[in-house]
């Protein structure tokens, strides 16, 4: 649960900026419920917009990566539906909380798809706080390495229509074999027109490992805070690969590319080895179907987010 905290911290962050890229006013919420000692050091000390030493710039940077990531499955996501799909499945969503902060379609059915224990404190926290799903929002608890699949079916999935999928933080947190079988079920589950947005590379693109790509990104708040589902380097089949040999059309994006698009250029002032995570590739893919010949914008363009 500790990456799920970060993300939900990083988001509790970027809701002070004067321009925030995401507005997730739940975040705080659940991040008091859980009152995590690192993640709650990292809120109480700030974000410093004008950075003046290694620990601000850390802070800084790791906010501009989390919200830049986060803006763009927000826009994947709004695409898809604006072109007309209205099942959407969240895997290993943990904490996050798009079906309440997001603006969905009616007739929209969000499944979230992650362990009994994560799901269950996110609910709890904002039931507590009296907070409502934007839309029909269905819960799976299971995890990515059990039987997921027939569970979400049980939930309502239908196959047979498309469906926007979404893997968040996922590909550096499952073993290869879990990792690889997620992908083929994906696959499986996908009606011509489904869309997926994740991430297509392991957490340090260089080949560094996971103990030294997390070290070189961290604030001290966040220093012995638990780490090791980013430790799997085993074998895997990078997603895009997954998803092109089946006849899907992809399109990738590095967190660089990404953070000049919203107006959050990382510049020339990184902390030594935050280059893993500025070249991070992030992947939208489309399995085609004449459905998206008279949609108004395909989710694989650059359109913009509704917040």
């Amino acid at each position: 649960m500790q990456i799920g905290l970060t993300i939900a911290a990083m988001k509790a962050l970027e809701v002070r900026r004067a321009q925030p890229l995401l507005f997730d006013a739940h975040a705080r919420t659940i991040l008091d419920a859980v009152a995590d000692p690192h993640t709650q050091a990292l809120l109480d000390i700030g974000l410093h917009e004008n950075p003046s030493t290694a620990n601000e710039l850390s802070t800084h940077l790791l906010a501009n990566y989390v919200a830049a990531m986060c803006r763009y499955y927000d826009e994947s996501l709004l695409a898809s539906v604006t072109n007309g799909i209205r099942q959407v499945v969240l895997l290993a969503g943990g904490l996050d909380t798009r079906a309440y902060r997001l603006s969905w379609p009616a007739g929209t059915v969000v499944y979230e798809v992650d362990y009994a224990e994560v799901l269950t404190v996110k609910m709890k926290a904002l039931d507590n706080a009296g907070a409502e799903p934007q839309t029909t929002q269905r819960m799976v608890l299971c995890g990515l390495g059990e039987q997921w699949q027939a569970e979400l079916t049980l939930a309502g999935f239908d196959p047979d229509i498309p469906t926007a999928w979404l893997a968040e933080c996922v590909v550096c947190n499952l073993p290869g074999g879990s990792h690889d079988t997620m992908f083929e079920r994906i696959i499986e589950m996908s009606a011509p027109g489904s869309i997926i947005a994740t991430d297509n590379d392991p957490l340090a693109p260089s080949g560094r490992t996971w103990g030294e790509a997390v070290d070189a990104v961290l604030p001290d708040a966040l220093r012995g805070a638990d780490y090791s589902a980013l430790a799997h380097r085993d074998e895997r089949t990078h997603p895009g690969d997954w998803l092109s040999g089946h006849g899907w059309l992809t399109r990738t994006y590095t967190t660089r590319e990404l953070a000049e698009r919203y107006g959050r250029p990382f510049g020339n002032e990184l902390v030594p080895g935050f280059d893993d995570l500025a070249d991070r590739r992030f992947l939208t893919a489309m399995l085609p179907t004449d459905y998206l010949a008279h949609s108004t914008e395909s989710p694989l363009s650059d359109g913009p987010a509704d917040q």
